[in-house]
């Protein structure tokens, strides 16, 4: 969910195996009813999207994740909330772009959230070139999913 000053917007991946993410949209007059019918956001791509306001540039970014090499973040940008999307990055927040201060201890980029710059339903960041990414991660993705050892890591985006 991401609001601006008119609309609420809500993005969706069904777990139907389609690899497509849905938007949807209300009036903040309507909201929580009224939501119109869902449209396809973007194509190709797996889970766990989130929709952030940049207030250094006025942009919006969508960082959703996806598995085709491990687990992993794309970015795209808009000029609007409710999209349309075009890719900045395919693989923004990867295994093969980390690095540690400590042993390395994943490979997997996982269920990622921007720290924003205040808790309103703006999703606001300072700056998308200067923002902390709350990541899990882990070195095994074998067994079932409910028995990974998940931990919480900080990527720093400090361009």
């Amino acid at each position: 969910m991401i609001c601006d000053n008119s609309y609420a917007y809500m993005y969706n991946t069904p777990s139907d195996g389609s690899g497509k993410l849905y938007v949807r949209r209300t009036s903040l007059s309507n909201f929580p009813s009224g939501w119109g019918s869902p449209s396809v956001a973007i194509s190709d791509t797996f889970e766990g999207a989130n929709v952030y306001k940049s207030l250094a540039d006025g942009k919006y970014y969508l960082t959703i994740e996806d598995q085709k090499d491990g687990r992993y973040y794309e970015l795209w940008q808009s000029g609007s909330a409710g999209g349309p999307w075009s890719k900045v990055a395919e693989k923004w927040a990867w295994r093969g772009n980390l690095q540690y201060k400590a042993d390395r201890w994943t490979t997997n980029v996982s269920h990622g959230e921007f720290i924003r710059a205040g808790y309103n339903q703006k999703m606001e960041i300072n700056d998308i070139n200067r923002v902390d990414f709350l990541i899990q991660g882990t070195n095994n993705l074998s067994g079932p999913y409910q028995k990974i050892n998940w931990d919480l890591g900080v990527i720093r985006n400090y361009k």
